[in-house]
């Protein structure tokens, strides 16, 4: 990803609530969660910030 495409992905997030998609470290699976807080944290490198509560199924 470039830093120019980044900014534009993050120009574009609208909603306070996104959806987050990974690759599972152990299976190789798709998952997926949805974050009430996200932000872009640096353009270079690309990094986002998810914030996600202790107490999910998705936590771990």
């Amino acid at each position: 990803m470039t830093r120019e495409s980044f900014r534009e992905a993050m120009a574009r997030v609208a909603a306070p609530v996104s959806v987050v998609t990974t690759l599972c470290r152990e299976d190789g699976k798709p998952r997926a969660f949805t974050a009430s807080a996200m932000c872009s944290l640096s353009e270079d490198p690309p990094l986002l910030l998810v914030c996600i509560n202790r107490a999910s199924r998705a936590h771990d």
